[in-house]
């Protein structure tokens, strides 16, 4: 799964998986999803994206299982590419060559 690979995590990491500043920026975006994120969400809630945007999900995630990413971002977005990868959760570490290709495609188009 994850790897601290990045030299802050020499040294530091948790459960050999994990290094602390990751494991901290993830416990923060958790935390914003349930706080702040929302309040944003509630100001912009009538606004449209307007640049193109690419969701990219793994198909075998419990996102991939509960909803339809491709419909719920059209929801709040014009121009919406969607595509699932044969992975979970973790797309960069199960899935990185379908994922970078998916990227090119998408930042060349």
């Amino acid at each position: 799964m994850w790897r601290g690979d990045c030299g802050c995590c020499v040294g530091r990491r948790v459960s050999g998986r994990l290094c602390v500043p990751k494991l901290h920026a993830i416990c923060e975006d958790y935390r914003a999803a349930a706080s702040i994120d929302l309040e944003h969400d509630r100001a912009d809630q009538t606004a449209r994206i307007t640049a193109p945007l690419l969701a990219i999900w793994g198909a075998q995630s419990v996102v991939g299982d509960l909803y339809n990413v491709k419909a719920t971002w059209q929801e709040k977005a014009n121009d919406v590419t969607g595509v699932a990868l044969r992975c979970g959760h973790a797309i960069p570490e199960e899935a990185p060559a379908e994922l970078t290709a998916h990227l090119l495609e998408f930042l060349d188009g």
